[in-house]
């Protein structure tokens, strides 16, 4: 009887070793595949992802948001099991599913906004367009090119701010000259409608909150004000050249 009752208890403790380091391997495979799946979508420099049961902290360097290049983004995440964790499903779709809330921030330089207007010929008739950051928005030069009733090349500037919207990052306020004479609401309107959203944010597959955008005189920061947690699993990777 003592024997069956022992065999019992080590077939009990193997099976509950067996189930603790299949969760276990689980749990440490999440990192990696939640930080694979971020590094396919936003195309960073450089990626950490840390998952401590159902909370995920995720940092990137780098990475790309409607085609504009982000300095840095942070997400704190709320996770939730996936339906086909196996990668059957595509990248964007993999985080919708994983990730049921998050609050986040992304860091918008300065350089790399005007840089996206340097190399991407914009089709709704802007050049040269460059922006100036500054604590209280943003000035803004270049050219705009329309017809209403010649085809004609408008030097421009502008002044306005950033305003934080639930789908984007949009001008603001914005005040348009030409020449240092300031334009009619109705040019206005049509020559800031060809730039909104700055950055959209539908460009991100899943849920994130900002709660507001603070301006600097090289960036614009776009918040939620996640906060990153202690201990969990960790997951890194860096873009080597």
């Amino acid at each position: 009887m003592k024997k069956y009752v022992f065999l019992i208890l080590s077939l009990l403790l193997a099976s509950c070793s067996s189930n603790l380091s299949a969760e276990a391997a689980l749990q440490n495979a999440l990192p990696e595949a939640m930080g694979k799946n971020i590094t396919s979508v936003f195309r960073p420099e450089s990626a950490a992802v840390t998952v401590k049961g159902q909370t995920a902290w995720i940092e990137i360097n780098g990475g790309t948001i409607d085609g504009i290049r982000i300095d840095k983004m942070k997400l704190l995440a709320v996770l939730q099991e996936v339906s086909t964790p196996d990668g059957s499903t595509d990248s964007a779709s993999y985080l919708a599913q994983m990730i049921k809330s998050s609050k986040g921030e992304v860091v918008l330089a300065e350089k790399d906004v005007n840089d996206y207007f340097n190399k991407n010929e914009n089709p709704e008739g802007f050049s040269e367009l460059q922006f100036d950051f500054k604590k209280e928005g943003f000035t803004a030069s270049g050219k705009f090119r329309t017809r209403i009733i010649i085809d004609i090349e408008l030097p421009i500037s502008a002044k306005g701010i950033l305003g934080l919207r639930n789908d984007g990052v949009y001008l603001e306020n914005t005040d348009i000259k030409v020449e240092g004479m300031s334009q009619p609401e109705v040019l206005t309107n049509m020559i800031v409608s060809k730039l909104n959203p700055l950055l959209e944010f539908k460009a991100i597959p899943f849920p994130v909150t900002f709660e507001k955008i603070t301006m600097t005189e090289k960036a614009a920061i776009m918040t939620g004000e996640p906060k990153e947690f202690k201990g969990g699993d960790t997951w890194k990777w860096k873009n080597l050249p």
